[in-house]
Formats: C-alpha cells, structure tokens, sequence
C-alpha cells in the first residue's frame, strides 16, 4: 500500500457522504487540521475481500465496560465486519473490573481465546510472550500486513515501544498521529470564579496561589456560602499508587515516580525540585485551597464536586459536567521559582496500548493467525478505524442513525447531522452499542477530525488542550521510554515498598505530621536509599538505555 495524499482521500470520500456544510460551520479543532499533509493513508478499496477463502469464526476475550453493549455477536460492528471480511469474532466478554484477574486465570488455566484486542499488559507479553502463550506477530506483519508495515515507516516508535530484546512483537496497539492523544489533559479553571474575583489566568505556581486564595475567600459562586473548593485533586488511586497532578508539573517533572531528564533516570521523590514541590503543596493544604477530601475521595466524588459547580480549577476530564463545562477555559502548563519552563507529560507517543493492543494466541491455527493479521491490515484504513471507532455513518445504517461528513476545502465537517435513538444519553454511549470501539485502529488526521467532531464535548476538551500550549512544552513519560526484562519486572515488584514509603511521606509532609525541614528531609533520603534508591535507580536507567538501543524498524 503506497502513501497517499489526504487531499486525494478527502475528496473520494467527501463524495461519498450526503450533506452540505459552510467552512465557517467547522469546529475551530477542524480549521487547524491541515489534511494536505502526507501521512500515510489506506482505503479498503486496496484490500480484496473477503479476506478469507471460507468463513472463519475468531475466540476473543474482551474486557466489557458499562457502556458497551451486553452481547457482541449482533452490533453493528460484529456484522458489518463478519460480512465484508469473512471472519466472525466470538467474544467472550469480561466485566471490565474483574477483568485481570479473569485474563490471568484463564492464561493459567489454558482456557484462554484465540485472540485478544485490548487488555494485554507489557507485563503479559513478557510472562506469556516469552512462554510462547503469545505469538511472535512480526512475521506476519511483514508477510499479510503492508499497510502496517507501512505505518511503522512513518512511526519507528510504535516499533521502539513494542519490540523486545528477542525482537519479537506480541502486540499492535491502536496508532495515533494526532497530538491529542499524547496529551489527552490540561489545566481548566472556572471563567465566571476568575471574572468574579478579577484575576487574570495563572501562569506560575505563585499566581495560583493567589488565584486559589481569592476563590477561597472571595465567594466567586455568589451563593454567600463558603463552600467553594479552590482545587480538587486526588493523592493515590484505588490501589495506593500515586496520582500524578498539574501541580508537579510546574516543578519540572512528568510523574510522581519516574522521569527522564536530559537523558538520565531520576526517581523524582528524591529530587530537590520534588521538596520544593511538596513544600507548595503543604501550603495549599494548610490554608485550605486544597480539597480537603486529596487523600481519600475517589473519582466519582470528585466528579461530584465538578458537577455541583464547587471546584474552581482541575485537569478533570470534565465529563460530569454536563451543562456548564463551557464555563471552564484552558490554563497553560505552570512553572515555578525552581523550574521557570513549562512542562506536561507526554503519556503516548504515537500508540496506544491501553485504548488497544491486539494479541494473538497459540490457541490460533496458521489458518486463522493468518486471517487475524489481515484483518489488523483492514483496520488501519480509513473505512476500518471509522466503524472501528464510531460504528455505521448514517448510509449505513438500517434506521439512518450515525454520522455524516463532508470535506470542504481540504478539511473535514463531520457530526453535524450525527444522529441516535432517544433512549441513548448522548451520540458517545451509541457509539459504544455499535462497536467494541477498543480495537487496533489508526487514528490518521481525517480519521481524528471525523472522530472529535462527533461530540461537542470531545471537540470543546481538544479544542482546550490546544489552547493550553501544552503540546509545545510536552516530554514523553519514562513508561513510554523503557524495555524491561522478565527479571527486572520480578526485581520492581520488590521496589513497590521504596515507591510505598515514598507516597507516605509525601501525605505526611503535606498535612504536617511531620515538619518538612532539612533535618527531616535527610532523614528521609537515607531512608530511601535503605529501601534501594540507588539499586532501583540503576535498574530504571539500564532499562532506559535498552529502549534506546531498540531497533526502529521491523525490517
């Protein structure tokens, strides 16, 4: 499959869609969108079908979240593909809340599937990859899957971020050109608090402050209560682990743990910056700017708080608000006194593991390998990631629900006669009844323009994101930049107590049941490095630098 232009696609395809839009219709995220770029681009008009010579039926363990549908076996999605392709997929659905420890005992106990499209861990492609559970897929990628060979031209990353020291690829994640996906968060903060307290949009960890202090004792909601919460954030998740925050990331770093600077592993709780970090932090805590609920609530309870319109700024997704999240406007990323540039992780590069990463079983038949591969050929094209993504367009379907779009001048109109049955919240949740939507997918910049104009709030967050700036000072997380071996996975999980210790003395510091000062803070370096600073920190780097020395290509 050759690379071709947008322009060529968005015109064959334009014309494939019913409807008239005027450019100043276009979302402001589709203006930005430049399709004459030459990002590689594949139709299935390339790829001969069926891509089987009899009908096949495929196993698939999928992980089911409360949105999907309750039965796969006749959604839009499970049909459509069966009859253009040949192959029919089986799918055993797991409630996405048990769905580790289900995986895990299938793998066990052998009663594992002939496939999988999401939910395989870089942990289990080292324990099942190299026990051969999982097959090698690089051989026939290169064989049956041109268009994939093709993207991993145009995105040695991809290639980088899957490949193992034995060369081996045990999975295809979804493929994402667009900047969104690496940065899918930002700052927000409440645009009728700032206009009631007269304060300009914060730029630094200073301004904040008083930003938060206003919110705090200047009532912005108006209601003569003081029950405004200046910020809200959360500590750990449901596992103990710790929550990275926009606060951090204005003292230089991309993650609570682990960071790569200027080319070397740092384990940031023991960095002075980190100090200077959680000494902020205690002052938020102190004087009360910072939700008192940080080291308990969960997500649902702080989403409660966005939608009772108490919070004045998160990097909340936003999604519990469902009237008023317009009212929210973007901040950029801040600095502080110790680190003057700005910074914001990077959490994908140009895949996505954890929306998609097909793997295949020995449970498959060459037969059936060979006809799992072709399909992930088919998914990358445009046709593929649509329904992949968004289920039937309008022409599609038997009852006219779905979407329509049109290219005007080289960019693209979409959504705005996106239609779906009553009885569905929003176009989202129809969306995910048509498909499993968590397939290997390749979000080009058609595919992305289509997708985010499908939902007015998916188009208002992204259109945020890159009012925030945040793309321009991103740095690519150290997950997205290390390769460890079998050992070295058995090796961190000896390490979780360093990174344990660690958490807890950053809530003890914050609410000051002990006094952060230089006596105390030695203290606490010598007790990381008793809990094996220095070894885990030279495990972390060897890791760095075998991703480094990956091959970027699969040839």
């Amino acid at each position: 499959m050759k690379r071709m232009l947008s322009l060529i696609l968005a015109l064959m395809l334009g014309a494939a869609f019913a409807g008239a839009f005027a450019q100043e219709e276009l979302s402001e995220y589709s203006q930005a969108i430049d399709l004459s770029v030459d990002y590689p681009i594949f139709t299935q008009d390339d790829i001969s079908f069926p891509l089987v010579e009899e009908p096949i039926a495929i196993s698939v363990m999928f992980p089911r979240s409360a949105n999907h549908a309750e039965d796969f076996s006749d959604i839009w999605w499970t049909q459509h593909v069966a009859e253009l392709t040949g192959i029919t997929f089986d799918f055993t659905l797991i409630e996405s809340d048990v769905w580790e420890e289900r995986k895990n005992l299938a793998f066990v106990s052998g009663d594992y599937p002939e496939m999988f499209f999401t939910g395989i861990t870089s942990s289990d492609e080292l324990t099942y990859g190299y026990e051969g559970k999982l097959l090698d897929l690089k051989p026939l990628i290169e064989q049956y899957a041109p268009n994939i060979v093709e993207l991993y031209k145009a995105f040695p990353d991809v290639v980088k971020g899957t490949m193992h020291e034995n060369g081996a690829i045990y999975v295809l994640p979804m493929i994402s050109y667009a900047p969104r996906s690496s940065n899918p968060s930002c700052i927000l903060v409440n645009s009728d608090w700032l206009e009631a307290v007269g304060q300009e949009i914060p730029t630094d960890t200073e301004s904040l402050y008083q930003l938060l202090k206003a919110f705090k004792e200047q009532d912005p909601n108006g209601n003569g209560e003081a029950d405004e919460i200046p910020t809200t954030l959360r500590a750990t998740d449901a596992t103990g682990n710790p929550i990275n925050d926009y606060i951090l990331y204005a003292f230089g770093f991309t993650d609570m743990t682990n960071d790569v600077i200027d080319g070397q592993y740092v384990f940031v709780p023991a960095q002075e910056n980190y100090r200077a970090y959680v000494e902020y932090m205690h002052r938020l805590y102190s004087e009360g700017l910072l939700d008192a609920d940080y080291f308990t609530q969960d997500t649902m309870e702080m989403e409660a708080k966005l939608a009772d319109e108490r919070v004045g700024v998160t990097t909340n997704s936003m999604t519990a608000l469902v009237e008023d999240y317009e009212n929210y406007i973007a901040v950029p990323a801040l600095t502080s006194p110790v680190h003057t540039e700005a910074v914001w992780p990077m959490t994908s590069i140009n895949y996505q593991r954890d929306v998609a990463c097909m793997a295949l079983t020995d449970k498959c038949s060459e037969e059936a390998a060979i006809a799992a591969i072709k399909f992930a050929n088919y998914l990358v094209t445009t046709e593929g990631s649509l329904a992949a993504r968004l289920g039937p367009s309008q022409a599609e379907s038997d009852a006219g629900y779905g979407y329509t779009y049109e290219s005007i001048e080289n960019k693209h109109a979409y959504g705005a006669t996106r239609a779906y049955p009553e009885e569905y919240s929003s176009y989202y949740n129809f969306r995910m009844s048509q498909t499993p939507m968590n397939l290997p997918a390749y979000i080009n910049p058609l595919v992305d323009d289509v997708v985010v104009g499908s939902d007015d709030k998916n188009n208002w967050t992204t259109t945020l994101w890159a009012d925030s700036g945040i793309y321009d000072v991103s740095r690519p997380i150290f997950d997205l930049q290390c390769t460890f071996t079998e050992d070295e996975q058995t090796d961190l999980a000896y390490y979780q107590e360093l990174i344990g210790y660690a958490t807890s003395a950053r809530a003890k510091f914050i609410t000051g049941e002990v006094e952060l000062n230089d006596e105390t803070w030695a203290d606490y370096l010598s007790d990381l490095e008793a809990y094996g600073l220095s070894d885990y920190s030279a495990l972390c780097q060897t890791a760095y630098e075998r991703y480094l020395s990956l091959p970027d290509t699969i040839g």
